[in-house]
């Protein structure tokens, strides 16, 4: 009975207060507002990532950077994906982390950005719906000379410590070979049509 009576009271309550939602529903027909959405997320989470392994680098160089990696970069991404009500993964068709590799849908996006740097064009972002939800990639390159020493040649680029971390840590791993400038992946960020901002 008293369950009864602090349900009623809690619903009474909230009839009396303000007729608006404190947090209003996106309306389904703007697609640029999580386009915009999609590029704050990303961008923030992105410099999130490179600012702290920058730091692991200069404090400990390229193996701790490493050990670094393998611990937090999920739990960041997962920390931001929290603060923004969505859903944060990096992907690529070479993964490091298995749960970061590229379903067929994940593919045909990077698949098309490929073909179009072949041919002199470039790799924009893309938005795509999804029964009730809304998908946003973003293309991730290897921008620094830095990230070789964990993506590059593993016989030139990474360190015996770095590459037997590596291979500790992640035995199927297929994300070296790369160098400056190359499709890494992508970022992928789902969000909720009905999400509240």
């Amino acid at each position: 009975m008293m369950r009864k009576y602090v349900v009623f009271l809690f619903l009474l309550i909230l009839g009396c207060g303000k007729t608006e939602a404190p947090f209003p529903k996106v309306s389904v027909t703007h697609p640029k507002t999580f386009q915009q959405l999609g590029d704050s997320v990303t961008t923030t989470t992105q410099t999130a990532l490179v600012r702290t392994l920058l730091k692991h680098l200069e404090d400990g160089g390229p193996t701790k950077a490493a050990v670094f990696c393998t611990v937090n970069a999920i739990p960041i991404t997962d920390s931001l994906a929290t603060h923004f009500q969505v859903q944060v993964r990096r992907i690529s068709d070479k993964n490091r982390n298995p749960k970061n590799k590229a379903d067929e849908n994940d593919l045909a996006v990077m698949e098309q950005w490929s073909k179009s740097l072949q041919k002199g064009g470039n790799a924009q972002p893309l938005l795509r719906e999804d029964s009730g939800q809304y998908l946003y990639f973003k293309p991730i390159f290897l921008g620094m000379p830095t990230c070789l020493q964990c993506h590059g040649n593993p016989e030139t680029d990474i360190n015996p410590e770095v590459r037997a971390l590596l291979a500790e840590k992640y035995p199927a791993d297929q994300a070296t070979g790369y160098k400056v400038g190359d499709l890494r992946g992508a970022w992928k960020i789902t969000m909720s049509k009905r999400r509240a901002l």
